[in-house]
């Protein structure tokens, strides 16, 4: 499966930029496929381009705190080495053992990131990218003792906004609930 080791830390991540093969054409996107494996293997992925219109490809989209790049893990991308943050190696392990294995689009890896012009152009594109995944996956980091709670209440929070009459605003419900 994989060559590189997830657990080996990369002082040096900052000199060994992944090299993509192929630039990104006005209309198209990267997407990321992760190779099934449990917790204990090590990532690999290939990168495949996806036209924007192309709604024959589904894809998730994560959104993630990016994290430290100075503690900077290897995985596997098109047979090479990329070096990505801990916490964004985190959650690639949790969405792998979550069983799933279909496209992802993930920023850090989907865009090259020195490659300015693809930067701008995807950044433009992100609002696209987010609507038409089947599933956009938040991942703020591992969980603590206190995320449960956080959890619990945005879903009151979630259920709140609801349950407000059509046409109200947020806003206006809680100005009006202050009088």
């Amino acid at each position: 499966m994989a060559t590189a080791s997830d657990g080996q830390h990369q002082s040096n991540a900052g000199t060994g930029y992944f090299q993509y093969h192929q630039e990104l054409e006005e209309d198209e996107i990267r997407l990321i496929g992760l190779e099934t494996g449990s917790r204990q293997d090590s990532i690999a992925a290939k990168l495949l381009h996806k036209k924007v219109d192309d709604d024959t490809i589904k894809y998730d989209a994560l959104s993630y705190v990016w994290g430290s790049k100075s503690d900077a893990v290897t995985i596997t991308c098109d047979d090479r080495p990329l070096y990505i943050t801990q916490n964004l190696h985190k959650a690639l392990v949790e969405l792998r053992e979550d069983g799933m294995d279909n496209s992802r689009w993930v920023d850090a890896v989907c865009i090259d990131q020195l490659n300015l012009g693809e930067r701008a152009r995807q950044i433009r594109l992100m609002r696209h990218i987010y609507s038409q995944a089947q599933m956009v996956y938040i991942w703020i980091g591992e969980e603590l003792a206190t995320t449960k709670i956080g959890a619990e209440l945005l879903c009151r929070i979630s259920k709140a906004v609801q349950a407000l009459p059509s046409g109200a605003t947020t806003e206006t419900n809680i100005l009006n609930s202050k009088r």
